[in-house]
């Protein structure tokens, strides 16, 4: 009898190696899984650089499509057009925030025509970055990508109503926010 009982004892001791170590494995394997969720799926998105391009690499403001920007490549110099101040109130749940901001919109030398589009098109310019921006929290303005992606959609949506030709860039000359 008293062999039998160290047998049993034995092959409890081994079972409960066997559960501990299963839950170890649970463990680890859950963990794992965990992070490639949270970095694949949940982590923000951020802007990749390679080779001087930086690279949308969170392309839902633009309809899905990637957008590249070259960074610090020559253009060919445009004609900047100044936009008198804009002073817009930010989607805040309490009301109270308001951003003051300056833009300049750059349009190709060699485009008169969309020059003198630009000047007669002032106004629904305006509306069209008044909405916009009116349109926007503080923490979607306040980081620099938030700024690149705001820049990025007012390009696209100017050029959207103009029929001489685009925009090459929109530049911030004043930025305040209260």
């Amino acid at each position: 009898m008293a062999r039998a009982d160290g047998v049993e004892q034995e092959s409890k001791k081994g079972s409960k190696k066997m559960l501990i170590i299963l839950l170890i494995l649970v463990l680890v394997i859950l963990g794992v899984a965990g992070f490639i969720v949270f970095k694949f799926v949940l982590a923000p998105k951020d802007m990749t650089v390679q080779d001087g391009i930086d690279i949308n690499v969170d392309a839902a403001d633009t309809g899905g499509e990637v957008v590249a920007n070259r960074r610090n490549a020559p253009t060919a110099a445009g004609v900047t057009v100044s936009l008198e101040s804009f002073v817009v109130n930010l989607t805040d749940p309490a009301g109270n925030r308001y951003l003051k901001l300056a833009l300049a919109v750059e349009v190709p030398e060699d485009n008169i025509e969309l020059q003198a589009e630009i000047d007669k098109r002032i106004p629904m310019i305006r509306d069209i970055v008044i909405a916009s921006l009116s349109a926007k929290t503080y923490e979607e303005i306040s980081t620099s990508q938030g700024k690149v992606f705001m820049k990025q959609e007012l390009v696209r949506r100017i050029n959207s109503i103009l029929t001489s030709g685009r925009l090459n860039d929109v530049y911030i000359t004043e930025f305040v926010v209260q």
